[in-house]
């Protein structure tokens, strides 16, 4: 399976904060959701894109509402923990 476009997904979130957010903020973002993809584990066939669509989504709507940068990082990096091992 061929995985998403990161840029994309970062582009529908720029746009719905740059209206509002600090350039450190966005950064702030744009890393959260680049850990975030980085952490679906693309090679799980039809799991992975539903479920960072699912959180790119909930992301959005928290944009949508003016959250603070670390809400909509939270909302992004929620769950990538259980796909991670635990440190050594």
């Amino acid at each position: 399976m061929t995985a998403p476009p990161l840029a994309g997904y970062q582009e529908e979130l720029s746009n719905a904060t740059a209206s509002y957010m600090a350039p450190e903020g966005l950064e702030a973002i744009r890393r959260a959701l680049e850990i975030a993809y980085q952490s679906r584990g693309w090679e799980t066939p039809g799991r992975s894109e539903p479920r960072l669509k699912h959180a790119v989504a909930v992301a959005r709507v928290l944009c949508e509402l003016k959250m603070e940068a670390s809400a909509v990082s939270a909302a992004l990096l929620a769950g990538v923990t259980k796909r991670c091992p635990p440190p050594s």
